[in-house]
């Protein structure tokens, strides 16, 4: 046992009376080298480290960690921000466990797993642990990892920032390989920034959008309240329906529901298409001095309801202002085709002269 600056160094057999020096250490690394280590001192061990929140390095070499090492060590990760496992007996079992709870552990920006047992399919986690962007430093040297995991490697070192050094020689690599996965984490350097990727505190994901309305879940909360506080919108209104107001929902209802949903929707542009309602709100045609006497009071009777626009109706619902001209228009050339047929139909009086006198007669004969 020895400690120096801030460092607990344990060698030998793990026992209970180093763990007890755990307990009351306040430094900031403890390192196990060339120790034996016992199963049921380790679950011990791993306790009184976690309850150390000061140490932030852990360095266990050379003392035959195992698979089941490292799971007794999780509750240990998240204080840490160095760990070196090198020279072990650690396996691609372990190594999965290992990044699966480092992904929840973004702290930690250096990860050591030299001269252990990580083949290709270990080496496939660590790519994981790669690509969340968080790692500084990585030491893979002395595994058996071959040419297979390299295209993962480097689509993993492409898709990070941080990473300064990268060490995967003595593996069963080929040169080549490795020297451009080294290229690649130098051109990954020069690149602008990533967002680190982390599990344990997942990036809240953006409200699902519903597919008829096209607001999102918060938008239509928001409009329901709106919904309830209005006086003009109907009840039983729903803003998952589409802006496009019911038929069987009144007029003034319908314009209410519609500019709240166009507010959710778009609030920024609500104001604009306000003043284009207005600028396109079609106007009423004077009725010229000409038109005015043919129109008829069983002309103007005879009217669609749907023509005259009523106080209540918006823009949008309300009929065009041109069309009652045309209804009037053609309502008094019908009330003339009827004039003209009743005209028609009336007899025409025959006149019959007047019968001629004797005096007539006479004048007749004589002007023959």
């Amino acid at each position: 046992i020895s400690m120096s600056k801030g460092t607990l160094t344990l060698k030998g057999k793990l026992d209970e009376d180093k763990v007890k020096m755990v307990k009351g250490f306040a430094g900031i690394a403890v390192v196990l080298s060339k120790c034996t280590l016992i199963d049921s001192v380790m679950t011990s061990f791993a306790q009184a480290l976690a309850s150390v929140p000061s140490v932030a390095s852990l360095t266990i070499t050379d003392s035959g960690l195992n698979d089941k090492g490292v799971k007794q060590l999780v509750a240990v990760f998240p204080n840490l921000k160095l760990i070196d496992l090198d020279t072990n007996q650690i396996t691609d079992a372990g190594v999965t466990t290992l990044c699966k709870e480092l992904l929840k552990a973004p702290q930690v920006t250096s990860l050591t797993l030299g001269f252990n047992q990580i083949s290709t399919k270990g080496a496939k986690e660590v790519a994981k642990l790669i690509k969340a962007n968080t790692l500084n430093h990585l030491n893979l040297i002395g595994n058996h990892i071959d040419d297979s995991a390299f295209p993962v490697l480097l689509e993993a070192i492409n898709n990070q920032r941080v990473l300064i050094s990268f060490d995967i020689t003595a593996n069963m690599m080929s040169e080549g390989s490795i020297q451009k996965l080294n290229k690649a984490v130098a051109d990954a350097q020069n690149l602008p920034p990533i967002s680190p990727q982390v599990q344990a505190s997942p990036q809240a994901s953006p409200s699902p959008v519903d597919s008829e309305s096209g607001m999102s879940k918060a938008a239509q909360k928001r409009l329901k309240k709106k919904l309830a506080a209005s006086p003009n919108a109907s009840p039983s209104a729903s803003p998952s329906l589409s802006p496009t107001p019911s038929p069987t929902t009144s007029s003034a209802a319908s314009a209410s529901l519609t500019d709240l949903v166009l507010e959710e929707v778009a609030p920024t542009t609500t104001e604009n298409q306000t003043q284009k309602k207005l600028q396109t709100k079609p106007k009423p045609n004077a009725e010229s001095p000409a038109a005015a006497p043919a129109s008829s009071p069983a002309s103007e009777a005879s009217s669609s309801p749907a023509a005259t626009a009523s106080p209540s109706s918006s823009p949008a619902t309300s009929a065009p202002a041109a069309q009652p001209k045309k209804l009037k228009t053609k309502a008094a050339a019908i009330a003339e085709g009827k004039a003209a047929e009743e005209a028609a139909q009336t007899p025409v009086p025959i006149i019959t002269p007047p019968t001629p006198t004797k005096e007539s007669r006479s004048v007749l004969d004589f002007q023959s």
